[in-house]
């Protein structure tokens, strides 16, 4: 016998499924952490060691570092 079982949405199953994203202290959690405005690209210190190279960095450098750091999870690197 072969029973077509299909995959419902979580709002028509009748064992509804835990959507996490969705929970209040998850939204507060997420916009807490979000970037309230881009990051500040005033490079304040002159580190050029093995271990720091501050100065090396250009602008595109800390864009990117930025929006890989604050990706939202469904979201692509490149995009």
């Amino acid at each position: 016998m072969d029973s077509l079982i299909k995959k419902t949405t979580p709002q028509l199953s009748q064992k509804r499924t835990q959507q996490k994203e969705d929970w209040k202290c998850n939204k507060l959690k997420k916009e807490r952490y979000t970037p309230k405005e881009p990051p500040n690209l005033r490079l304040p210190c002159d580190h050029y060691t093995k271990a720091y190279r501050c100065t090396s960095l250009n602008y595109t450098d800390i864009i990117a570092f930025n929006k890989a750091f604050y990706k939202k999870a469904g979201q692509n690197l490149s995009g």
